[in-house]
């Protein structure tokens, strides 16, 4: 997620299923690209990753046939697909949420087929229906089920797809533009202060926004009313607290409606307005920082 299209379409994912586009061709009326698996099993899959706006992936998508999962026969190989596209789109600390089903499709046996595999190859327990409710869908005993991630939201659901029934497996980014990816690249510079702000901001979940913003709002009106030691410190912290929090829900809004290709302009100002806002805040308290450790050392 947050890839640009042409790095992931040339992912170890895409080569070893030999994946190859298909008709539409994402445009910027339609940005989403598809692609299916070359040879005997081109009706048996079929991927699609939608584009931002920027052109990199927010979210991404595997469909199955029904009868191509529970095939004994072709089961492994939805399996093998299944799994990979966890593994390709996660890194293995994004997958710990998914750790139960990623193990359970990754058993190739679990369907009934003899499969031809090494020695050291790992094998999962079988999960009892209801252990895992993504799990429960993948077998086809539940209709969806999804899973919230740090940066994405996963989901899993059985529908009818062109009058077929078919597995629908989704990834998509919670925060626009987010790349989830273990190590930086080394062509990436490091973040300064404030992308790293800015990052771990929009990483929030909705709830830790709210409570900061809370928090904020409470702990700065208190200060401001009752003029405590180094209030003007702890006002300042708390405005900040307030204003990012603000700023990351405003922020989150504004990229799901340009994600849409609705018109934001007021939200778009109003976001900058909360962010100008915390930076102000943010310069105040650590001057104030300053000027309280100083005036304590020449005490």
């Amino acid at each position: 997620l947050g890839a640009p299209l042409e790095r992931v379409a040339e992912s170890a994912f895409f080569s070893w299923f030999h994946l190859e586009g298909v008709d539409p061709l994402p445009s910027p009326e339609s940005p989403l690209a598809s692609f299916r698996p070359s040879g005997s099993f081109h009706d048996r899959a079929l991927v699609q990753l939608r584009l931002s706006l920027e052109r990199t992936i927010s979210g991404i998508t595997l469909s199955l046939p029904r009868s191509f999962v529970d095939s004994r026969a072709e089961g492994p190989f939805a399996r093998d697909i299944a799994k990979s596209f966890i593994e390709e789109a996660l890194t293995v600390a994004y997958r710990l949420p998914l750790a139960a089903f990623h193990d359970a499709v990754s058993d190739l046996t679990a369907g009934g087929a003899v499969v031809i595999a090494h020695a050291d190859a790992p094998k999962a327990s079988p999960l009892p229906v209801g252990a895992d409710p993504c799990y429960d869908v993948f077998m086809g005993s539940r209709d969806e089920a999804a899973v919230a991630l740090e940066h994405a939201r996963f989901s899993i659901a059985n529908t009818d797809l062109s009058g077929v029934r078919t597995l629908v497996m989704a990834l998509e980014a919670r925060v626009p533009g987010h790349t989830i990816r273990e190590t930086p690249d080394d062509d990436v510079s490091p973040e300064n202060l404030a992308e790293l702000i800015k990052r771990e901001a929009r990483a929030a979940s909705d709830l830790t926004l709210v409570i900061s913003l809370v928090i904020g709002v409470v702990g700065s009106a208190a200060m401001f009313a009752l003029h405590p030691w180094a209030w003007r410190l702890m006002a300042s912290a708390s405005v900040t607290l307030a204003a990012l929090g603000g700023w990351a829900m405003l922020d989150r809004e504004f990229g799901e409606r340009r994600e849409n290709g609705r018109s934001a302009g007021v939200l778009r100002l109003l976001t900058a307005g909360v962010g100008a806002v915390a930076w102000v805040a943010l310069v105040v308290f650590a001057f104030t920082l300053v000027s309280l450790a100083l005036g304590e050392w020449k005490s």
